[in-house]
């Protein structure tokens, strides 16, 4: 039987606590002998990436066969979840576990906390999506070079490592029919500094979107200054 992580970038948040719970819940009921692994990259600025990175690093020095990459305020379904869990131990791919996402304010996740059922609640966006939650093995995840740890902060982290896999592994992220469901919390509150760092992530972000080729993802990854 395959050995479970989850992992999930923290860093503690008052408005954040209840989704989090809410997640905890979730995988308490659906994968109970699943692993936990909370990642917050040591310094001053949360920094998205380099928690996902250790986070993976954590549960494969755990004998983790696969991993999942659960934000702390999206949750799953069961389904399209178990299809990715079984998928990615053969296919050396990352997938994500849905195709859609619902957005969910404050006040209609009360409603969930309180015992509704998720899928019968209004939502406030209805979107495909990129993040939140990914699925695959640890040296999937190497294979990638992992996220660039040079985004400062978050974002679009996320939206470049799809690009990797694109190029890397000549196919997108694979998706699986279903939601994901981000619960409703105060806005991310961005630490000083965020204007400039996101300037920085879009430029960034720039050399993704004209990197053509395996060598060239793996040079903007793993190089600390890319304008050397």
């Amino acid at each position: 039987m395959s050995k479970i992580g989850l992992v999930i970038p923290w860093r503690p948040t008052p408005s954040r606590l209840k989704p989090l719970d809410a997640v905890l819940k979730w995988y308490q009921t659906n994968l109970p002998d699943i692993e936990v692994f909370y990642s917050d990259r040591p310094g001053d600025r949360w920094n998205a990436a380099a928690s996902r990175n250790d986070g993976v690093k954590r549960a494969q020095e755990a004998h983790c066969d696969v991993i999942i990459l659960n934000d702390a305020d999206t949750l799953p379904e069961i389904e399209p979840l178990l299809e990715a869990i079984e998928q990615c131990k053969t296919d050396g791919l990352v997938h994500s576990p849905y195709d859609k996402c619902k957005y969910i304010d404050i006040e209609m996740s009360e409603l969930y906390y309180a015992g509704k059922d998720i899928k019968l609640l209004k939502h406030t966006l209805y979107s495909p999506a990129t993040g939140g939650i990914w699925v695959c093995t640890p040296e999937t995840w190497w294979s990638l070079y992992g996220m660039d740890e040079k985004f400062q902060q978050w974002g679009p982290e996320d939206a470049a490592f799809d690009i990797s896999h694109r190029i890397i592994k000549g196919v997108p992220l694979v998706p699986h029919e279903g939601y994901i469901y981000c619960l409703g919390h105060v806005p991310q509150i961005h630490d000083e500094g965020f204007n400039p760092s996101h300037r920085f992530n879009m430029e960034l972000y720039n050399f993704y979107l004209t990197a053509k080729t395996a060598g060239r993802i793996k040079w903007i990854v793993n190089t600390k200054n890319i304008y050397e």
